[in-house]
């Protein structure tokens, strides 16, 4: 998360080099990691040298209904959920120890220490069922989300891609599901 990425920060460059880096690896509009801070952040769980979960969760887009002034023309451009609460509700189901940052405008990315296939698509599902309820409360919209793992032995652009294959496959399978993709 974007605390464990300054705490880094500031252990290695220093407390006044961390504050200006901090800005400048998080996004303004929901207060996690950018896609700067998430590399820093991938760069690190990498150093490691242990395999980690990826989750890549995509906001759906919420179905329009045209209102009674509108034509179904009109109302054909699907609305994006809240980008901002959608985060904040990620965030709550998120353990501190894993990184989580908006890896684009509609896709936040997680970093996870969780590395067995079915406790994290159990913790998937929890953070896709907990948005779904919010979304009967606020209309809120729903996330489809990808599970891959990293194994050391690959490029992290190759498990990125299995993860961003899964949300495909979750899209296709009518999305507010869970897909995983776990091998090459």
């Amino acid at each position: 998360n974007a605390w464990s990425a300054q705490q880094t920060l500031i252990e290695e460059r220093g407390f006044e080099n961390a504050i200006m880096q901090a800005s400048v690896n998080e996004d303004e509009a929901t207060g996690l990691l950018n896609r700067r801070g998430l590399d820093i952040a991938v760069t690190g769980w990498i150093s490691r040298r242990r395999p980690f979960g990826v989750m890549l969760i995509s906001l759906d887009a919420k179905p329009v209904t045209p209102s009674d002034d509108e034509s179904p023309a009109d109302a054909s451009t699907p609305s994006w959920p809240d980008v901002t609460k959608t985060a904040q509700l990620i965030a709550s189901r998120i353990p501190s120890s894993d990184s989580l940052g908006r890896w684009s405008d509609t896709e936040f990315l997680v970093v996870s220490r969780v590395t067995d296939p079915r406790a994290f698509t159990i913790a998937a599902n929890g953070v896709r069922s907990f948005i779904e309820e919010q979304n009967k409360k606020d209309n809120l919209g729903t996330v489809s989300i990808g599970l891959s793992l990293f194994p050391l032995f690959e490029p992290f652009e190759t498990t990125l891609s299995r993860a961003e294959q899964a949300v495909r496959e979750a899209r296709e399978a009518g999305a507010n599901c869970v897909r995983s993709y776990w091998s090459s």
